[in-house]
Formats: C-alpha cells, sequence, structure tokens
C-alpha cells in the first residue's frame, strides 16, 4: 500500500471516527444542558414561592390589629439563605478528553501496523471503529502488544514488510530453523531475509504496558507482605543492625561475636528471624545508594561457614548487583539482568507451594527476574547481603521497608 493511500485510510477512518464521537457527545452535552436548565427551573420556582410567602406576610401586618398583637403572631416562614444557592456550571473537559484520547490512540495503532490485505476497504472497517473508540487503559493491554510466538509483551519488537510484528529474537530464532522467509500470521513469504530493525514507536509503548501490567501485579503481590526483622546471630561479624532489626550495613570495623552455628563466617550476610515453610509471602528492602548488594532467600541448611556456591542447587535464590551497574541472577551459569534503571528499593515475592520467587523494581514497576519451578523441602529464610564498604563506599544500609501501595 503506498504511504498516500494510507494516509487517505487513516484519515477516512478518523473521520468517520470524529463523526460518530461529535453525535455520540453532542446528546451528552444536550442531556446535561437539560438537566441544569431543569435544576435552574427548579430554583426559581422555589424562589417565586417564598417571595409569594413574604408578600402575604407582608399584607397581614399592615394591618394595626395584628401589629398590636405582633408578640402572638406566629413566627415567620422560614426561608432559605439564597447567597449559597449556586448553579453548577457544566464542564465538558473530561467528555472532550475522552473523546479524543481513543481517536489519538487510534490512529498510533493505525501508524504502528499497517494492514497487510491490498484490495481491503480503503475505509476503516466497523472492528476496527470499535476499537478506535474503546478505552487507552483497553488499547494499552497485554494482548495488544504481546508477540505471537512467545505470547509475551514485545521485547525489541520489529515490523516485517507484511505490518506484523514480533519480537526480534523471536522471529530470527523461526526463520533460523526454517529456509523460507515468511510471516507466521499472515504466511506471506519474501524473496530475501528482511532487515530486522527495532521499532522503537512500538518498544515505547510496549514497555508501557508491561509498567500497567506490573502496576497490577504489584498491588496483588503487597497483599501478602510480611513483617521480618534480622536476625543478629546470623550476622556476619563485622554487620552492624538496627536495633529494631530493620536495617544492616557494613560497620568497617572487627568484633567478637559469640560463635554460632547459624552465623555467617565468610561472607557480609544475614538472614530474618522469620521462616517460611509454606504459601506466599512479600517484602521490600531499600538498597538505595549502594554498588554491591544480594537479596533473596535461601534454604535453612546451607552452609554459613565456608566459601558458598550461591546458586538454586545449593539453596539460594538470590540476585545480585556488584560494580555499581552488573546485576545477576545467581543460577548455575548466572543469568546477566538488563535493567534501564537502578533500583531504589527492591520487592521479593515468594510463592513456597508453586516454587516461585519474583523480584521486582518497585519504583519503576519493573519485573526484574524470576526463578521459576524451583523445589523447596524445607523452610527458607530471607537474605539480605550488604557487601563491605571500602572507603565509605556502599556504606548505605539495605532497610526493610513497609510497603508503601500506590492508588
Amino acid at each position: 500500500m503506498c504511504e498516500e493511500c494510507f494516509h487517505i485510510r487513516v484519515f477516512t477512518a478518523l473521520m468517520l471516527s470524529i463523526e460518530k464521537c461529535q453525535a455520540e457527545h453532542s446528546e451528552k452535552i444536550q442531556e446535561k444542558q437539560k438537566s441544569i436548565k431543569k435544576e435552574a427551573e427548579g430554583l426559581v420556582k422555589a424562589l417565586e414561592q417564598e417571595m409569594d410567602k413574604l408578600t402575604n406576610r407582608r399584607r397581614e401586618l399592615t394591618h394595626l390589629h395584628l401589629l398590636q398583637s405582633f408578640q402572638s403572631l406566629n413566627p415567620p416562614p422560614p426561608s432559605w439563605d439564597w447567597t449559597k444557592v449556586e448553579l453548577s456550571h457544566p464542564s465538558y473537559a473530561g467528555t472532550l478528553r475522552r473523546a479524543l484520547d481513543p481517536l489519538s490512540l487510534m490512529y498510533i495503532g493505525s501508524h504502528s501496523k499497517r494492514l497487510s490485505q491490498p484490495e481491503a476497504c480503503p475505509l476503516a472497517t466497523s472492528s476496527q471503529l470499535s476499537l478506535g473508540m474503546a478505552s487507552p487503559s483497553s488499547l494499552l493491554s497485554a494482548e495488544n502488544f504481546s508477540c505471537s510466538i512467545c505470547l509475551e509483551v514485545f521485547a525489541s519488537p520489529v515490523t516485517l514488510p507484511c505490518g506484523h510484528n514480533f519480537c526480534k529474537a523471536c522471529i530470527t530464532t523461526c526463520w533460523d530453523g526454517d529456509v523460507q522467509y515468511r510471516c507466521p500470521m499472515c504466511k506471506e513469504c519474501f524473496n530475501t531475509r528482511p532487515e530486522l530493525r527495532v521499532n522503537t514507536f512500538i518498544s515505547e509503548l510496549a514497555q508501557q504496558v508491561r509498567v500497567l501490567c506490573v502496576e497490577d501485579e504489584l498491588k496483588s503481590l503487597q497483599q501478602h507482605e510480611v513483617d521480618l526483622t534480622l536476625d543478629p546471630d546470623t550476622a556476619y561479624h563485622k554487620l552492624i543492625l538496627s536495633q529494631d532489626g530493620k536495617q544492616v550495613h557494613d560497620g568497617d570495623k572487627m568484633k567478637r561475636p559469640r560463635r554460632n552455628p547459624k552465623r555467617f563466617s565468610q561472607f557480609a550476610f544475614v538472614l530474618t528471624k522469620q521462616s517460611f515453610s509454606s504459601g506466599r509471602f512479600y517484602f521490600e528492602v531499600q538498597v538505595k545508594e549502594k554498588t554491591h548488594w544480594g537479596l533473596g532467600v535461601v534454604s535453612e541448611s546451607i552452609n554459613r561457614k565456608r566459601f558458598l556456591a550461591a546458586s538454586p542447587e545449593y539453596g539460594f535464590w538470590i540476585i545480585w548487583l556488584h560494580n555499581g551497574n552488573e546485576y545477576k541472577a545467581f543460577c548455575n551459569p548466572r543469568v546477566p539482568l538488563s535493567l534501564r534503571t537502578k533500583p531504589q528499593k527492591v520487592g521479593v515475592f515468594v510463592d513456597y507451594d508453586e516454587g516461585q520467587v519474583s523480584f521486582y523494581d518497585v519504583e519503576s514497576r519493573v519485573h526484574i527476574y524470576s526463578f521459576t519451578g524451583c523445589t523447596f523441602r524445607e523452610p527458607i529464610y530471607p537474605f539480605l547481603g550488604p557487601h563491605l564498604s571500602y572507603d565509605g563506599e556502599n556504606s548505605a544500609p539495605m532497610i526493610i521497608s513497609p510497603v508503601n501501595q500506590r492508588h
């Protein structure tokens, strides 16, 4: 489809939608005006009735014999304080906003994905018009921004010549095992392998969709918040814990704590007093201004006295920050994590029975990583690894923070 035909098509669809919006919202505005007029007529009638009562009262008082027996008169009829009566002025800003938002999103959708059938009618179909009239929140949904191969929200989306969108990694893997280069959706074949460039526009929208999805997901997970306190009997001997057991940082001085089989003797780790053997739980930890930290959950029986092979096979389900910007999930092998922003507060959700441990950037509303298919055979403990500080660097504490839900 040529560029001019495409724009004519979009413009025609927009004009039809605008006319439909105009008719619908004109009715709403007229209904508002009728309601305001009816309210005003009611107030005028009430005012006229009160004026009639006052006029009659004045006539009665003109008679001398009534004036002489004034004390025996009935009290004057109650009257309204008309200075406080207001006639609300209708505002159509919300009505117009609701009308224009779907139109702008419809144009965005049309611009980002052209129809692949050249013989289609240049006017928008009824289903497209209904999509254009949908609410912005329904258009910015995971369903509308999901790759049809992996069924997840687009990651580095690319647009094929036929107009369909896929994750770059998904379509690359699909074509690497296929002699023909064709679209998995419409089956259109391409003579040469199309150049795959990330569609930055769709990529940005997909990122917004991910944030919206995580926003809803977090609100649900935060209902499982638990109250945690750090266990000083497990803390590495250089770590300092706050009196309330919510903060931990490197004290930069050697201590001689009592020997305890629960204490970490080689690494700057600490566990909580609380352990979990079933169900779901969620907690948040502030990691602001730190250059090194570790966070997650561990099995009760992990080795605390010598070098640790930190991975799920040895009872560790943790993520780690190293050198200020290197994030990794401690699997075997390690999994590098690519984060757009540096998390200031990390949320950890655990479903013991389903074998899941998930991490979230709370403030950016981004899912960081999930361990799935975990096998928990014993109690597990929330784990904090503040790491040591060097010349004042990484001296900020890790803080177990209460959940502050967004509304």
